[in-house]
């Protein structure tokens, strides 16, 4: 997934350098470096997960976010039921250690940091560099 994640990453770079930003976040899902237009919120689990921290990145029209763990080595990102919902989103995530994964029950957090790259999904898809999309 991390190379996936990194080939992803330089793509965008490549053809859209002026439309991606991004920021470094710690497990606490506090802002340490980067662009402040992208934040965090940070929602509890219910019950027996109420100890965990579940990150989700506040929307912003027009872009998508690219997440990945500052250290990759044995972390995987595991998704919550939307506060409001039944089934998984893909928008409420957290870091869990693939380890954890294979003794079953509930699965901690690890304390790592990690990055949101933010893109425009319309200059993506359309596939052309931001010098010939910009808004008149």
């Amino acid at each position: 997934m991390l190379v996936d994640t990194i080939t992803f990453y330089k793509l965008l770079r490549e053809g859209y350098s002026d439309q991606i930003f991004g920021a470094l976040f710690d497990w606490q899902g506090k802002l340490l470096e980067g662009d402040d237009r992208i934040a965090m919120k940070i929602y509890k689990g219910a019950g027996e997960d109420a100890v965990y921290r579940w990150y989700h990145v506040v929307p912003m029209p027009g872009f998508q976010f690219l997440r990945f763990p500052s250290s990759s080595t044995a972390v995987i990102e595991v998704f919550s039921t939307h506060p409001e919902g039944k089934h998984k989103d893909s928008n409420y995530f957290r870091y869990v250690a693939i380890t954890d994964c294979f003794r079953g029950g509930a699965l901690p957090n690890v304390k790592v940091d990690f990055f949101v790259f933010a893109y425009k999904v319309k200059d993506l898809l359309l596939g052309t560099p931001h010098r010939l999309s910009e808004p008149k």
